[in-house]
C-alpha cells in the first residue's frame, strides 16, 4: 500500500481547490492511505473531503510562538519538543510528498521528510526554494506577474500529479472537479434545514446567498452596494430570501445590511399604508395624509438610516411586503460545517472571491463572482461552466498583491443595478450575448466559464469586445502554456478553442498586426538564443566527459547561428504586406543579426594550452550571458518574464553538484524554453490566420 503526504497550510479556498488532486491520486493509486495535513483554524472544512485516509494537524503558530518566547533561541528543551511534532511525520516512510504551501516552514519540512518522490516546494543544500513540478514552476512565476496569470489554480494543483488515470477508467472523458460531501457532517445538515423551516423558507422561495467578505479590503465589494442589490432583488420577486454570510470580523457589514433592507421596506410599506388611506377617504387632503404619518413624506430612496419614528410604527408591514425573514443575518453565527449546507440550499450565491466562492462551486450551487483588487479571475475563478463572473473594465485590473490602492476605481465600477440585470437574465433563462448587449454596460464585462477542448477551465467575455493585444497575448500564451505543460511537449491547438474565442470580439485595435509582428520577431531572436546556449550544453558536457574542444566546434557553431539569423530574417519579411512595416522590420532585424554576431565574436576560442577548469568557466560565463539577453529582452512582455522566471526556477532547482548533472540540468532548461517559445509563436500564427479572415 502506498503512502503519500499532501502538506497544504494554506487558508480554506486554496484547500477546497486541491479536492482534484485528491481524486486524481485516488483513481491512480486506489490502495494508497492519504493523510493531509493542515493548519488547525482549517481543519472543519477538511471534514467534507472525500479520497483523503487520514487528516492531520500541524499547528506552526504554536511551534512559531514557542520559539518567540525563548526569543528564537534554541535550547534543548525546544528543540525536542519541536522534534516531537515532527515525529509522527519523520517517522513514517512516504511514496510521495506533496508541498502546496510556498513558505519557508513547509519548504524546511519538506526538505527532512523520508520520501521515493518529492512534488511542490522544497529547499536544497544552498537554501534555495525549489519547485519540483513544472506547474508549481508556472505558479510560482505569474505570482510574481498577475496579469499574466491564465491557468486556474484547480488545474495547475490536479495536474501536478503527472502519472495517468488508467485507461479502465476512462481516462479521456475525465475531467477534473471540486466537491464537498455534505453527507459526511449530518448533524450540520439537519441543523441548517430546522433553520430553514423555523424561518418559514420553503422550497417556493429562491435563497439569494450574500458572501460579503474577502481576505483583503480590496477584494471587498462595498456593504453598501451589497445592500443595495438586495433591495432590487427583492422588489423584483417576493418570493426571495437573503442569507448574509460571513465571520466574526464581518458582523458589521452584515448589520449594517440587514438595517439598510428592514428600515426601507418598513418605510415602504408604510408609504403603501398611506396611498390606502388615502383611497379610502377621497376628501382627506395630501398635508392631513402626511401629518398623520409624523410628516415624513415617504421619499424611499432618500436617507432611511435613524428613521427611528417609522421604524417603531406599530404597523405591521409584513403583512403588506411578503418581508418575515426576508433578510437574514448570518455573519459570524455559523460554523464551518453550517456553512457549507446554507450555501448548498441556496438558489444563487453573490459572492467576492473567497473560500465561500469555492465551497459554492463545489456544492454545485450556481455563483455570481465580483472581482475586484487583487482577485485573479483566471487563477482562482469558480472552476464549474456556467458561472458568472463581473470584472471592472480597468487597465490596472488584477493589481499586484504589494500594491496600496489609494484610488478604488474598479470597485466603484461595478454598480449594484448592473450586477441586479445580470441575476435577473440568469433567473429569467435568458443569459446570452444578445441580452447583455441590450444593457449596455460601459463600465464591467460579465464573463462566463467554459472548459476548454484539453479539460481546462476558461472564461470568456459575454459581450462583444474590441480585441487588444493584451487580451490576445493572454489568451494564446494560455493555450500555449496548456500544451507545453502537458509533459513538456507541445499538443496541438484545438480549432474550437480559437473560434470561441474570437467569437467574443466585434473588431481589433488598429495596431493590432504591428504589435504581433513585433512579438513574433523576438520570439524568433529568443528561440535562437536557446539554440546557442544548447550548443555552449552539449560543449560543457563532452568538457565534463574529458572529450577534446577544438576551434572548428565553435566555427561551426558560428556559421549555425549566422544561417539561423538569416532564414528568420527572410522568414520575418516574407509574413509582412506593408512597405513600411518591411523596412521597419528590416532595420530591426539588422540590428538584431549584428548583436547575435557580436555574441560569438567575442567567444573564446580553447586551444590545447587551456586547461579544463577555464573551459568550463567560460562556457558557464557564456551561459550566464544568454540567460540575461533572455531576460533584458523580454521585459516588456509580461508572458516572456513569467517563461524566464520559470528557467531561473529550473536553474535554481538542480539536483546535481557535478559538471555534467548541473549541465544536462542547463540543458533541458533551455530546451524546456525554447520549446514554449517555439509553440507560443507556432500558436500566434494559427490564430492570426483565423482573424484576418474574421477582420478583413
Amino acid at each position: 500500500m502506498q503512502k503519500i503526504l499532501i502538506l497544504n497550510f494554506t487558508r480554506m479556498g486554496d484547500l477546497i481547490e486541491t479536492t482534484s488532486l485528491f481524486k486524481r491520486i485516488k483513481l491512480v493509486y486506489p490502495e494508497s492511505h492519504v493523510t493531509l495535513a493542515v493548519v488547525p483554524q482549517f481543519y472543519e472544512i477538511c471534514e467534507f473531503f472525500d479520497f483523503i485516509d487520514e487528516i492531520k494537524i500541524f499547528d506552526m503558530d504554536n511551534i512559531l510562538s514557542d520559539m518567540q518566547n525563548d526569543d528564537f533561541q534554541f535550547n534543548y528543551e525546544t528543540f525536542k519538543k519541536f522534534e516531537n511534532i515532527l515525529k509522527e511525520f519523520t517517522d513514517e516512510s512516504y511514496e510521495i510528498v506533496f508541498n502546496l504551501t510556498h513558505d519557508i516552514a513547509s519548504s524546511y519540512f519538506m526538505y527532512i521528510l523520508n520520501s521515493k518522490k518529492f512534488v511542490g516546494f522544497s529547499r536544497n543544500r544552498e537554501d534555495n526554494l525549489i519547485t519540483l513540478g513544472e506547474y508549481l514552476k508556472f505558479f510560482s512565476a505569474v505570482a510574481k506577474l498577475r496579469k499574466a496569470s491564465c491557468i486556474n489554480l484547480v488545474d495547475i494543483y490536479e495536474k501536478l500529479f503527472g502519472e495517468n488515470i488508467p485507461f479502465r477508467l476512462n481516462n479521456l472523458a475525465y475531467k477534473g472537479e471540486i466537491f464537498l460531501n455534505t453527507e459526511r457532517k449530518k448533524d450540520a445538515k439537519e441543523n441548517v434545514e430546522a433553520f430553514f423551516k423555523d424561518n418559514k423558507i420553503s422550497e417556493s422561495n429562491k435563497v439569494v446567498s450574500f458572501a460579503i467578505g474577502a481576505s483583503s479590503p480590496l477584494k471587498k465589494w462595498k456593504k453598501e452596494n451589497f445592500a443595495e442589490l438586495g433591495k432590487l432583488l427583492l422588489e423584483y420577486d417576493k418570493n426571495i430570501k437573503i442569507l448574509i454570510l460571513g465571520a466574526k470580523y464581518d458582523e458589521e457589514g452584515g448589520q449594517f445590511i440587514k438595517n439598510y433592507l428592514d428600515d426601507y421596506f418598513k418605510k415602504k410599506s408604510i408609504c403603501n399604508k398611506n396611498n390606502n388611506n388615502q383611497n379610502d377617504n377621497k376628501y382627506e387632503s395630501m398635508y392631513e395624509s402626511s401629518k398623520n404619518f409624523n410628516n415624513h413624506d415617504c421619499d424611499i430612496d432618500g436617507d432611511i438610516n435613524g428613521d427611528a419614528e417609522i421604524i417603531n410604527n406599530p404597523y405591521d408591514y409584513s403583512r403588506d411586503y411578503n418581508f418575515y425573514n426576508s433578510v437574514i443575518d448570518l455573519t459570524g453565527k455559523t460554523t464551518v460545517a453550517e456553512l457549507v449546507n446554507f450555501v448548498q440550499k441556496s438558489s444563487l450565491l453573490i459572492t467576492n472571491d473567497t473560500g465561500t466562492m469555492h465551497i459554492g462551486v463545489a456544492v454545485k450551487t450556481d455563483v455570481v463572482v465580483v472581482y475586484t483588487g487583487q482577485a485573479g479571475f483566471y487563477e482562482t475563478g469558480p472552476y464549474r461552466e456556467n458561472q458568472i463572473l463581473i470584472l471592472p473594465d480597468i487597465p490596472c485590473f488584477p493589481c499586484d498583491f504589494q500594491t496600496n490602492c489609494a484610488n478604488y476605481l474598479c470597485g466603484e465600477y461595478i454598480k449594484p443595478k448592473d450586477v441586479f440585470e445580470i441575476i435577473k437574465l440568469k433567473f429569467e433563462n435568458r443569459l446570452d450575448k444578445n441580452n447583455i448587449e441590450n444593457l449596455n454596460f460601459n463600465k464591467i464585462v460579465p464573463m462566463i466559464s467554459k472548459f476548454d477542448s484539453k479539460g481546462y477551465i476558461d472564461y470568456l467575455p459575454l459581450k462583444d469586445l474590441k480585441l487588444t493585444v493584451d487580451d490576445f497575448k493572454l489568451k494564446v500564451f494560455k493555450l500555449s502554456m496548456e500544451s507545453c505543460l502537458a509533459n513538456i511537449a507541445a499538443l496541438p491547438l484545438d480549432k474550437k478553442d480559437i473560434n470561441s474565442f474570437i467569437n467574443c470580439y466585434n473588431s481589433i485595435d488598429g495596431i493590432f498586426m504591428r504589435d504581433i509582428e513585433r512579438l513574433k520577431k523576438l520570439l524568433d531572436k529568443l528561440v535562437i538564443l536557446c539554440e546557442e546556449a544548447m550548443n555552449y550544453c552539449n560543449l560543457l558536457i563532452k568538457l565534463s566527459l574529458g572529450k577534446q574542444i577544438d576551434n572548428s566546434k565553435y566555427n561551426n557553431l558560428k556559421n549555425f547561428n549566422n544561417i539561423n539569423n538569416n532564414n528568420n530574417e527572410e522568414n520575418n519579411i516574407n509574413n509582412l504586406n506593408n512597405t513600411n512595416e518591411k523596412n521597419n522590420i528590416n532595420n530591426a532585424n539588422n540590428t538584431n543579426q549584428a548583436n547575435n554576431i557580436d555574441a560569438l565574436d567575442n567567444t573564446i576560442y580553447f586551444n590545447k594550452s587551456t586547461d579544463k577548469k577555464n573551459k568550463a568557466i567560460e562556457l558557464f560565463n557564456n551561459l550566464e550571458d544568454i540567460d540575461n539577453s533572455l531576460l533584458f529582452d523580454s521585459l516588456t512582455y509580461d508572458e516572456l518574464i513569467v517563461l524566464n522566471i520559470m528557467h531561473r526556477f529550473a536553474k535554481a532547482s538542480s539536483l546535481s553538484y557535478d559538471m555534467f548533472g548541473i549541465t544536462l540540468e542547463r540543458l533541458k532548461s533551455f530546451s524546456r524554453s525554447k520549446l514554449f517559445l517555439k509553440t507560443y509563436k507556432k500558436f500566434i500564427d494559427v490564430f492570426l490566420n483565423e482573424i484576418k479572415l474574421k477582420f478583413k
